[in-house]
C-alpha cells in the first residue's frame, strides 16, 4: 500500500513539475523580450576617468618617480601606484 501511494505521489509531483516548467518557460521568454539589450559602445578615443587624477598624483610624486621608486598608471576606473623598492621587507617576513 505504501509503495503504491509513494509511486502515485511521485507521478503527481512529476506531472505538476512538468506543467510548472512549461508555464515558467513562457514567462521567462516574455521577460527576456521586455529587456532591450544595450549596445556596447567601444570608443578608444575616450579618455579614462582616472587620467586627470593620475596626472595630479604623478605631479605630487614627481621626485619619487624621478628616482624610479614609484610608478603611477591610469587605468579605466582607477589609478595604480606601484612601489619599486626591493628592500621594504626581508624575504619571508611579510
Amino acid at each position: 500500500v505504501c509503495s503504491v501511494t509513494s509511486a502515485l505521489l511521485v507521478c503527481i509531483f512529476m506531472y505538476f513539475s512538468y506543467e510548472l516548467n512549461k508555464a515558467s518557460n513562457q514567462t521567462f521568454a516574455q521577460l527576456v523580450n521586455l529587456i532591450q539589450p544595450t549596445p556596447a559602445v567601444s570608443n578608444p578615443m575616450v579618455e579614462s576617468k582616472s587620467a586627470p587624477i593620475a596626472e595630479r598624483i604623478s605631479m605630487y610624486l614627481a621626485t619619487e618617480i624621478g628616482k624610479d621608486l614609484v610608478t603611477v598608471e591610469a587605468l579605466q576606473d582607477r589609478v595604480r601606484i606601484s612601489l619599486k623598492a626591493q628592500d621594504l621587507f626581508e624575504s619571508g617576513s611579510a
